[in-house]
């Protein structure tokens, strides 16, 4: 498929010594929830967690480095394609923070704790009053 011949391109294409950029795969957006899988109306937390992680196990057998994915999926997904399968996580709030149009949210620290390997926090710090001060309030808030 498309995605192992990225990962062979990648592959490919590097120098001696040259680390490798990491491709990923996107399982479900933090903005979905179960009322948005039009193959399933009457959708539960529990179809989107399993769809998740057979996406992610996918991106795995296809030799992506790891997956895009909401904090709720994190360990489920450490759990199915092991501990050097990278997970990004989108969807980050603290816990008093407005979701905006995100369904799917996370704390830093349940998102860390729960073996996220990197974290996407966006508006909540580029829409802040005072940006460097959100920003900090985040790092913290990772535990």
């Amino acid at each position: 498929p498309m995605c192992e011949a990225a990962a062979a391109g990648r592959d490919l294409a590097l120098s001696p010594g040259q680390t490798a950029p990491l491709i990923l795969g996107v399982t479900v957006l933090t903005s979905m929830g179960a009322a948005d899988l039009a193959w399933n109306p009457g959708g539960t937390d529990e179809d989107v967690r399993n769809l998740t992680v057979h996406l992610a196990r996918s991106a795995k057998n296809w030799k992506l480095d790891g997956v895009v994915c909401s904090g709720r999926e994190v360990s489920v997904i450490r759990q199915a394609c092991g501990a050097d399968f990278r997970l990004l996580t989108p969807g980050i709030r603290l816990p008093d923070a407005d979701a905006g149009d995100q369904t799917r949210v996370c704390t830093p620290a349940q998102a860390a704790r729960d073996g996220s390997d990197y974290l996407v926090v966006g508006r909540p710090i580029t829409r802040a009053a005072d940006p460097v001060k959100a920003a900090r309030m985040y790092l913290e808030a990772t535990g």
